[in-house]
């Protein structure tokens, strides 16, 4: 999408348009170019630029692993909030991980209005769960990797 200076949507249609290359959608939403030609690094990377997407090494990891459904207002199932909510979640576990003297720790971590799990909760490090009005089901223990189940740690949250 397209939101004030952060355009993701110009930048990935001047991109094919300009050097005509293909894009894969990852599982975990993560856009990926291939057959990249190396003389057109460089004007690639200026294209980002001027559209706002910060280089990879500057994004928070934990940002850029992160996802969460669209829940309310747009979901029907929705019984929480999760687009909206989540990234303060990211800032909020930054901020505990960095006062632990962790600061370049990595948490795969979800976010869902309802049980339905479209965002994939149940296979994260830390997931948030919505089961009812502005209450969250904790689950635990998944892998950064996406190869083993969460547990429930806590209902109603």
């Amino acid at each position: 999408k397209d939101e004030g200076s952060f355009r993701l949507k110009s930048a990935l249609r001047a991109i094919v348009d300009k050097y005509n290359i293909h894009s894969i959608m990852s599982p975990t939403q993560s856009i990926i170019f291939r057959d990249i030609d190396p003389k057109d690094k460089d004007g690639i990377e200026s294209i980002l630029r001027e559209h706002g997407i910060a280089p990879i090494e500057e994004v928070d990891p934990n940002a850029r692993l992160a996802m969460a459904c669209p829940a309310l207002p747009l979901c029907g199932l929705a019984q929480g909030e999760a687009e909206r909510l989540m990234p303060s979640y990211v800032e909020r576990m930054r901020v505990l991980l960095d006062r632990m003297n962790l600061p370049g720790e990595e948490i795969l971590m979800r976010m869902t209005g309802c049980p339905n799990g479209c965002a994939r909760p149940y296979m994260a490090e830390l997931a948030f769960v919505g089961d009812g009005s502005k209450t969250y089901q904790i689950w635990l223990g998944g892998s950064p990797v996406l190869t083993r189940t969460v547990y429930p740690f806590m209902a109603k949250m």
